[in-house]
Order: structure tokens, then C-alpha cells, then sequence
């Protein structure tokens, strides 16, 4: 959370609940898809993503589709600030079974917030999570390795 009465949680059925410092709340999402990782930088300002390549933005007052991909599957997201938030996902393409039993092909991304838009940008490999120190330094986890990049 961003402090002690602004503590947002995401889960299953679009779900977000809201705690102010004394209790917890739903607040409606819009959302039917599973949620997964929450990030804001104010209370006007927050950010939650879903499987279902589903990004919704807090303004302070409702929550409100900002993209959607659902090829898409996002896991994790950060940011320095509220013109740089970073989403690490893959899009995944599935392949008929019957004539191709390879598995899913995946491709890994970072989705990059400038304060309009959103930016997509490859990444070599496919991580399970990922924070930073400012917004020229993310960090990159895949199982037990970190791999650091300057952007």
C-alpha cells in the first residue's frame, strides 16, 4: 500500500478490495477475469493487472479499463512514479493440437506507461517478476536469478 489507509488487494473474479485504515471494502472493477498485481504512486493513481491482459487505473474516484489484451497473460508490475509504471507479460499464442502438438509459443514484454501511452518493448526471456530503484533501473527475477537493465 501507500501508507497505513491506502492499501489496495486484487484476487480472483475481477476482484479489489480497498482498505482505509479501519476496514476493507470492494470496490467494483469491472473486471471478470482473475487479477494479479496492484502498484500505485497516489491515491488517485493506482494500477492492477490481470491474466486476461486486463489493465485498469484508479483515479480516485472508479477503476476503468486503460487496455486490454486477452491473449496476454500479466504478472507483474512497478513503477518510479506516475508517468513510468512498467507491466511484465507474454503474449501467448496457443496451437491446434490435432495438427501442431508443440506447446504454446510464448512472447515475453514489458508494457512501459509514459503518462499517455502505453509501450510495448521485447525482453529476451521470460521472467516471473520484476521491480526498480528509479526509473532507469529494473530489476529482473527468474527463478532464483536477478538480472539487472538500465533502460
Amino acid at each position: 500500500g501507500l501508507d497505513s489507509r491506502n492499501v489496495w488487494a486484487v484476487g480472483d473474479s475481477g476482484t479489489i478490495l480497498y482498505f482505509d485504515g479501519d476496514d476493507w471494502r470492494a470496490q467494483p472493477s469491472g473486471a471478470a477475469g482473475s487479477l494479479v498485481a496492484v502498484w500505485g504512486s497516489a491515491g488517485n493513481d493506482v494500477w492492477a493487472i490481470g491474466k486476461e491482459g486486463a489493465v485498469l487505473h484508479w483515479d480516485g474516484v472508479r477503476w476503468s479499463e486503460s487496455r486490454r489484451q486477452p491473449n496476454e497473460y500479466l504478472f507483474a508490475i512497478w513503477g518510479s512514479g506516475p508517468n513510468n509504471v512498467y507491466i511484465l507479460g507474454s503474449e501467448i499464442h496457443f496451437h491446434d493440437s490435432f495438427s501442431n502438438p508443440f506447446p504454446p509459443t510464448v512472447f515475453p514484454f514489458l508494457l512501459v506507461w509514459d503518462g499517455v501511452t502505453w509501450t510495448r518493448q521485447a525482453v529476451p526471456d521470460e521472467f516471473n517478476s520484476m521491480w526498480g530503484t528509479d526509473a532507469t533501473h529494473l530489476f529482473f527475477l527468474k527463478g532464483a536469478n536477478i538480472l539487472a537493465a538500465a533502460l
